[in-house]
């Protein structure tokens, strides 16, 4: 299985599982649509915004582990930076391939023992 949430740097940084199972599905709480705010700011070619957003998402990943989320959106993040949003279309797609993972993932109630075979397997 592909390793959507990084368990061992989860452990690593936080050193609790109990934190850890505590922390990461307030993800999903969060109910910050990251999705649509980015999309509309691709459609408008408001460098800013995706910027801004891209950035936020960044963060907001890689603090719960994240990873494969989080670079999708450093790429995003880059060509933004760069003024050049020639192929954010594809750039998003992949952000949405990786947060629609990690809401599947949190979304199981055994998520953290899948993140933690992952992490085994990897």
């Amino acid at each position: 299985m592909e390793n959507i949430l990084d368990w061992n740097d989860l452990l690593n940084r936080l050193g609790d599982e109990d934190l850890i199972k505590e922390i990461v599905p307030e993800f999903l709480s969060a109910d910050l649509d990251y999705i649509d705010v980015l999309r509309k700011a691709v459609d408008n070619k408001d460098t800013g915004e995706v910027q801004l957003n891209a950035h936020s998402l960044k963060g907001a990943s890689a603090s719960i582990g994240a990873i494969p989320l989080s670079n999708a959106a450093k790429k995003l993040e880059s060509m933004a930076r760069e003024l050049s949003l020639d192929e954010a279309e594809d750039a998003l797609l992949e952000i949405k391939q990786e947060y629609d993972k990690l809401i599947d993932l949190l979304k199981q109630p055994n998520w953290a023992d899948i993140a933690q075979e992952s992490a085994k397997n990897s």
